[in-house]
Order: C-alpha cells, then sequence, then structure tokens
C-alpha cells in the first residue's frame, strides 16, 4: 500500500508546502470540505492494495492539503535490515492535491473522493489533529501490514475524531481472513503471492471483521461509504475524480504448472534406471538447497523478527532447517544408518504438512503439493537405493 515510486520525491515537495505554509493549525471555515481519497491499485505489486489518503480542503482560507501515511524513505539508515526485522518506519506526508492528483495521473491509477458530512467541530477537530500528527516528531510510526498501515490508521483516526457519533456498520462483515483478502489482491502476481503465502503463518489466517478488514483501501472505502454520523450517511457525495488506465491484466498463474513439471522430472528419474546419474545427483541437491535456505528463511522469520504474522507457519513441516541432513544421501554417510532414520523422520514430517496441516489454522498451499511430492519422492527413492537395494543412483 505505497504511494508511488515517486515517494521520497513527494514528501520533499510535501515537507515544503508544509513548512512554507505554516504548520500550526488554522481555524477552518464553514465552507471546509474533509474527503477520503481512495487511489486505485496499481501495475506494480507496492501498488497492488491501493492506497487512501485524506484531503482537507478550505478554498475561504486557502488550505489544501493531503495527509498520507503511507510515505518511506529507502534512504534511512538500516532501511533493509530494518524491513527485514519488521522495524519499518513509515511518515506521515503533507501536499498539495495537485500532487496527489498527478502522481496518480502518471502511474496510470483513478482517484475516487468521498466527501464527508461531518460537522464544524468534527471537521476542526481532525483537522487540529492531522496537523499536530504532522509535526516531525510526531509523523513516524511502526508500519504493520494488517493492522496499523495508510488504511487502518484513517479508519482509527474518523473514529477518534469525529467522536461517538459516527458508526460502521458491522453489516459489511466478510467471511475472509486476512490472507484470504490479501491474496485476492495477489491475483495478477503469482510468484509474489506463491512467497508471501509461504511467509506468513497461522495468525494471517484469523478472520476479519467489519473494522479489521479496512486494512485495504477499497474495504474501508466500503466502511466509509456505509457508515452513519448522527445518523445520517458518513458520505454526502462521491465522485471519480480521475479513471483509471484500462490494463489488459492476465490472471494466469503458472506456479502449479511450474511444480508439476518438477514432479513429473523427480518420477521420471525414477525410472530412468540410473542413466542419468550425474543429473540425478544435481537435481535432488538443488531440491535440498532449496528447502533447507527455505527452512531457515521461516524459522529464523518466526523467531529472529517482530513479524508477528510470520509466527506458527506449517510450512516448517516439509521446510525446515534439519532438511538440511538430506545432503547425507548424495555424500559419503550416504549408507549410515543415523542418516537413513534422520531423513526418514523427517520425511513423516512433511508428509504430515498434507494430513494433520489441514486440521490447522494455515492450510497447506495446493499449488506447492506436487513440489513436496517431488521431494519425499526423491527422498524416499534414495532411502530404498541406500538401505535396501544399495545400489545407489
Amino acid at each position: 500500500m505505497k504511494f508511488s515510486k515517486l515517494q521520497v520525491v513527494i514528501a520533499l515537495l510535501g515537507a515544503l508546502f508544509f513548512y512554507t505554509s505554516g504548520f500550526s493549525a488554522s481555524r477552518l471555515s464553514s465552507n471546509a470540505q474533509v474527503s477520503l481519497i481512495t487511489i486505485s491499485p496499481g501495475q506494480d505489486l507496492y501498488s497492488a492494495f491501493g492506497h487512501s489518503t485524506i484531503w482537507i480542503y478550505d478554498p475561504q482560507n486557502q488550505i489544501d492539503r493531503v495527509y498520507n501515511y503511507g510515505t518511506f524513505d529507502f534512504e534511512q539508515p538500516g532501511f533493509y535490515l530494518n524491513f527485514v526485522k519488521g522495524h519499518l518506519d513509515y511518515t506521515l506526508s503533507v501536499y498539495s492535491f495537485e500532487i496527489q492528483y498527478l502522481s496518480a495521473q502518471q502511474e496510470g491509477r483513478g482517484l475516487d473522493q468521498q466527501l464527508l458530512g461531518l460537522d464544524s467541530n468534527q471537521k476542526q477537530a481532525l483537522f487540529d489533529f492531522l496537523e499536530w500528527n504532522a509535526l516531525p516528531q510526531n509523523a513516524h510510526y511502526k508500519y504493520d501490514f494488517y493492522l496499523d498501515n495508510c488504511s487502518s490508521r484513517i479508519r482509527d483516526i474518523f473514529q477518534k475524531n469525529c467522536g461517538e457519533n459516527l458508526h460502521y456498520d458491522p453489516s459489511i462483515t466478510t467471511p475472509y481472513s486476512f490472507r484470504e483478502w490479501m491474496n485476492i489482491f495477489l491475483l495478477p502476481y503469482p510468484w509474489s503471492s506463491l512467497g508471501m503465502n509461504i511467509g506468513l503463518g497461522a495468525p494471517s489466517d484469523k478472520k476479519t471483521d467489519y473494522l479489521t478488514q479496512m486494512y485495504l483501501p477499497l474495504n474501508l472505502k466500503l466502511g466509509v461509504a456505509s457508515a452513519t454520523n448522527s445518523g445520517k450517511p458518513l458520505v454526502n457525495q462521491e465522485k471519480e475524480i480521475l479513471y483509471p488506465f484500462e490494463n489488459d491484466v492476465k490472471v494466469n498463474n503458472p506456479v502449479l504448472s511450474v511444480t508439476m513439471v518438477i514432479f513429473a522430472m523427480a518420477m521420471l528419474l525414477i525410472f530412468s534406471k540410473g542413466r542419468f546419474a550425474y543429473f540425478s545427483i544435481a537435481f535432488d541437491s538443488l531440491l535440498f538447497i532449496i528447502v533447507t535456505v527455505l527452512g531457515f528463511v521461516l524459522a529464523l522469520l518466526w523467531i529472529a523478527t517482530d513479524h508477528w504474522v510470520c509466527a506458527g507457519n506449517t510450512d516448517l513441516l516439509w521446510a525446515n532447517p534439519f532438511c538440511v541432513f538430506y545432503f547425507l544421501l548424495v555424500t559419503k554417510y550416504k549408507n549410515s544408518k543415523i542418516t537413513f532414520y534422520l531423513c526418514l523422520s523427517l520425511v513423516i514430517l512433511s508428509a504430515f504438512y498434507y494430513t494433520i496441516g489441514y486440521l490447522l489454522p494455515e492450510k497447506p498451499l495446493f499449488l506447492m503439493m506436487p513440489f513436496v511430492l517431488a521431494l519425499q519422492v526423491r527422498v524416499v527413492f534414495r532411502l530404498y537405493r541406500n538401505y535396501f537395494k544399495n545400489n545407489p543412483a
């Protein structure tokens, strides 16, 4: 839900605009307008989920400010390390609507405006809070994709500053989990979707409600559209300011085809009768490398970072750091009894992935089933050849 490729430039322009305008909150006139702006998803992965901002426009007092909670800086010290560790700082930036419009236009993304029916006190309270929040000492916050992002922040800010008269409609609740909502928007990005789904653990499978599903901008838009303020609809007017470019996006998923090919190769090597011994070793070694590296990554995401959604990952049943023992099957220790029992236990553990795994909150990934089966087939085959035929491939 990052804003655009031009975030750093926008942040600088916004800072210049903010400082030159003065950041002491002014009194809004009776003509002031408060709008929720929803930016449609873009073509790149970082923009796949859309974006949300707040626009306050008061022509009488020459106030034109867009508040964007989705700004970050690649140049901040330790950015990539902090990102991996889950310590990513985001910033509230402020700029004019013209900057918002030009940025969306350049990326071919749409802009939808919902003009909110707030009374004068609510508008002023919201404006005062945003101006305070935009001060350099207050503008940073710790980003959380599901719980604290550019969309969920706005949801809470509306509720906090508009008071008890604002009510979101519980009837818009859907049965989807955090992960299921995410996957809807990741359909055009199958490989990224695969990586994110493997990396996420059981917490991402918690069902959302009418509030938590608003972590996505389009759901926030729906929540605001159905909300009431003092018994009246919160939205006075809705209009599409900028239409998105029409993109012929073909949603296809090659992941299953690739994993099926890997499984087919694993089976063909079994019937090759040792004619491709070197290729067989290379193929198996590559499988072992993939699952071992993946196992270390998943374990570290769980125990060594603050990414709470990576905890309780059932993919560790088939891809865990102990898969390094599979390499013993292609070394001089391949006939050892210790190797036999270590590798057999790992195969049994991975078999649980598609059995007891369906009883757990995080369900096994169907797309990965052929790959996991290929791994199991190759390990079992080597165990059989090494310990029963004593004629390794």
